[in-house]
């Protein structure tokens, strides 16, 4: 097992967790540990059957690799990069906060589901969530971000509505069945829409993605948006949203890099190499967890 199932399981901090593997293995022998991508420990117990052995650390590996790659950076990245537009478009935008066990961003929601969806069974997770009060007689309006990096689907859409609709937190029941609480607002941010999907209505007349993404009464955010910002800021044309996702090695990261790029924008490509120089040990990592066993 790994270092950060055992920190979880004894609900402890890493370096607490990392004394209590070392006394372990003073007190027990046959504890042993073997070094992952000369980077992730994982421990074993002597006596364990060789075949299951390298079965294990071979489902770790894939893990690891689907953890900690290039994608699963870029991902998150881009969750960052919503959340710093928001913020900084939005007059008195509160985003809200939940603690969790894990390393995952205070600001990423978990939310109770009332009916499984999509195969999650009782929760499920949505980017952000922030409030704005319009004025002092209105009632706030709750936004829900759902991001996706890469070509988004239809099927991507439909989701992320079933998750709101079936929250105990936005979700509510109506007379013509399940749909979500007033004052709740969905915002989809895509890096881009499929052009070539279709959606056909009971007309049979189609209609693009985006548009029935809007009629779903979804708001979408898309990358071009946010590049539009950057330009009329004065940025570059060839400095982009994409580019920081990919440069930067995590979420803080990103939000210093656009920080930098909004108070200097006639250096912002400069700023964004820089970021990717500094980070060359990081993408040699990636690539080394991408290369085939």
């Amino acid at each position: 097992m790994g270092s950060s199932f055992i920190t979880h399981k004894l609900g402890c901090g890493p370096y607490e967790a990392e004394h209590a593997l070392r006394r372990a293995m003073q007190l027990y022998p046959d504890i042993r540990v073997v070094k992952l991508f000369d980077a992730y420990n994982y421990y074993y117990l002597e006596g364990f059957d060789a075949m299951d052995f390298d079965a294990a650390v071979e489902m770790k590996k894939n893990y690891i690799r689907k953890t900690q790659g290039a994608v699963n950076r870029v991902g998150h990245n881009w969750e960052a990069v919503a959340e710093w537009f928001i913020d900084k478009t939005t007059t008195g935008a509160r985003f809200w906060t939940q603690k969790h066990r894990s390393r995952m961003d205070s600001k990423r929601i978990t939310l109770h589901l009332l009916k499984g969806v999509g195969g999650r069974r009782r929760a499920a997770e949505v980017d952000r969530v922030w409030e704005v009060t319009p004025g002092v007689f209105a009632p706030p309006i709750t936004y829900v971000l759902s991001c996706k990096w890469g070509l988004v689907n239809r099927r991507h859409v439909d989701d992320f509505l079933e998750v709101l609709k079936w929250s105990k937190s936005f979700g509510v029941d109506t007379p013509d069945g399940r749909d979500l609480k007033q004052g709740v607002v969905g915002v989809f941010a895509a890096s881009s829409f499929n052009p070539r999907e279709t959606v056909q209505l009971k007309d049979h007349s189609r209609i693009s993605l985006s548009q029935y993404t809007e009629r779903r009464n979804l708001q979408l955010v898309t990358a071009a948006e946010f590049n539009k910002m950057l330009r009329e800021r004065g940025c570059g044309k060839e400095a982009t949203v994409q580019k920081v996702c990919r440069a930067s090695r995590d979420e803080a990261e990103v939000r210093e890099t656009l920080f930098r790029m909004w108070d200097k924008p006639a250096e912002a490509m400069g700023i964004i190499s820089e970021v990717r120089r500094n980070n060359t040990d990081l993408f040699d990592f990636e690539r080394m967890l991408e290369a085939p066993s």
